[in-house]
């Protein structure tokens, strides 16, 4: 209690006097650290309005079971694809001969 004490003792000082004085030095590397946040700021809140309507208008449930089911179908067509027998045979020729040219 103490420690937070004595870090709040110039804030309440500058209350009681009406006036506070400022003596921080920043380096460049804190300014640029600050502008990088700043930058960021206009992205981050036209992701956070994106968002929000999606999840309002009910889009965003919409979107995630057509990405699932489109998932689910690429799944299968990835299962289809890679049982071939001529894709099998194409694989194990390259393999034999990346082992053989190594």
């Amino acid at each position: 209690c103490a420690t937070v004490l004595n870090a709040m003792k110039p804030a309440l000082s500058f209350y009681e006097t009406g006036s506070a004085s400022c003596t921080l030095t920043r380096t460049t590397s804190m300014l640029e650290a600050a502008l990088d946040v700043l930058s960021r700021l206009p992205y981050l809140f036209s992701k956070m309005e994106s968002e929000f309507a999606l999840v309002e208008s009910g889009l965003s449930e919409v979107w995630m079971k057509k990405a699932a089911a489109d998932l689910t179908n690429q799944k299968g067509f990835i299962r289809t694809e890679a049982s071939d027998y001529q894709l099998v045979e194409a694989f194990l020729a390259f393999k034999r001969g990346w082992d053989y040219y190594r």
